[in-house]
């Protein structure tokens, strides 16, 4: 006998964007867009080693991709076969419509979901006509176990190419170009303290011959003034 316990709903997971994948495969086999719940299913066939009923979790979506519905009784090969003939191909995404199933399909309770790429078993579809049974809301949607289906979340990616940085021939480039403002700066004042060096000297230059000149008349009248001095001496004898 089953035991059905619902985890979560859609509602609660809406913010929760995924894409199921065949595990085998990698074939998508579904989205999150019509998520109907996440629930687990113990049974009295699947026990752990210690004893303990075994639960198998399922994430049940109202629509799929790329799978098809095979009955539980049938063997795999007689299945196969039948499903070529009576079964279309989920290619594009469906709803499941008791009215369009095989006659076989539809009396069964439970029917399996198979990946239509590599024919791996993902998943059931529960077809009870208990409308009061708990298992009810996930009646003819499809129902994937979460061991047989990968899930990527939308935005979980965690590689992003980061840009290099700058080439240090740019950077040296921009501080070559700095320093020579530097240089450029530096021999800019130097040359404009030489111009003024060299102004100063010429004016000391001008002053030493100014000076030198009024030296050499101020001999010249001292030579006079000696001779003068000799005339009245002469003529006071």
């Amino acid at each position: 006998m089953e035991t059905f316990r619902v985890l979560s709903t859609g509602d609660e997971l809406k913010e929760h964007k995924m894409v199921l994948q065949c595990q085998t495969c990698r074939t998508i086999v579904g989205d999150s867009n019509e998520l109907v719940c996440v629930y687990t299913v113990g049974t009295d066939d699947h026990r752990s080693s210690d004893g303990d009923d075994e639960e198998v979790q399922y994430i049940s979506i109202a629509c799929a991709s790329n799978v098809r519905l095979e009955s539980q009784e049938m063997p795999s090969s007689t299945t196969k076969a039948m499903q070529k003939k009576k079964t279309k191909k989920t290619n594009k995404k469906r709803r499941m419509s008791t009215d369009n199933d095989d006659d076989s399909l539809a009396e069964q309770q439970s029917i399996i979901i198979v990946c239509d790429t590599c024919s791996n078993h993902i998943g059931r579809m529960h077809r009870g006509d208990n409308d009061d049974d708990a298992s009810s809301i996930v009646k003819d949607t499809f129902s994937f176990r979460l061991d047989a289906v990968d899930r990527y979340f939308f935005g979980s990616g965690d590689l992003r190419v980061i840009p290099p940085p700058p080439p240090p021939a740019d950077n040296a480039s921009a501080g070559d170009r700095q320093q020579d403002s530097i240089e450029e700066e530096e021999e800019e004042e130097d040359t404009k303290n030489n111009t003024e060096v060299d102004r100063m000297k010429q004016d000391l230059d001008d002053v030493k011959k100014t000076v030198a000149k009024m030296q050499e008349e101020l001999s010249l009248h001292q030579k006079k003034l000696a001779q003068y001095d000799a005339l009245f001496s002469e003529s006071a004898d």
